[in-house]
């Protein structure tokens, strides 16, 4: 289908292109007669110029996709990601990924609130970093006790 709208993009350019070719080859063929009206003539072709200039809208599939550039992975997925590979090497009786998942959230939760925020820093500083190498950087330099939340 964008094949389709693409080729569609072309033509149309293309026949635009054209009708404005059209107009300024009728000017100079019209500026050779003597009998016509040069002013009366030259405005209506700017006009109609103009006029196919404003009305001009290139198809959708005529542009060209810049490629989206890909946000960096937070420090959370990160960690999730490497923990569910994990635990999916360490136990491979766990097939199912909602089951991965839960237990690797789990362990997310286990982390303090502290080498958290300290994950997030480093992952801003340094997005080349596995989710594995924040946790390994942040908790070896704080070994405070983990925080609770309230309900």
């Amino acid at each position: 289908m964008a094949a389709v709208q693409q080729i569609n993009a072309v033509v149309v350019k293309a026949l635009h292109e054209t009708q404005l070719e059209t107009i300024d080859k009728v000017k100079v063929f019209l500026s050779t007669n003597e009998e016509v009206d040069q002013d009366f003539i030259h405005g209506l072709l700017d006009q109609f110029k103009a006029q196919l200039q404003a009305d001009y809208k290139p198809p959708k599939g005529g542009k060209t996709q810049q490629p989206k550039q890909k946000r960096v992975p937070s420090a959370y997925t990160l960690f999730i990601k490497d923990k569910m590979n994990e635990i999916k090497s360490s136990n491979p009786d766990v097939k199912s990924g909602q089951e991965l998942m839960k237990l690797a959230v789990q362990e997310w939760g286990a982390i303090s609130a502290e080498v958290k925020e300290k994950m997030k820093v480093l992952n801003k500083e340094n997005p080349a970093l596995t989710g594995n190498e924040l946790f390994t950087q942040c908790s070896s330099a704080s070994s405070a006790p983990k925080t609770t939340k309230k309900k």
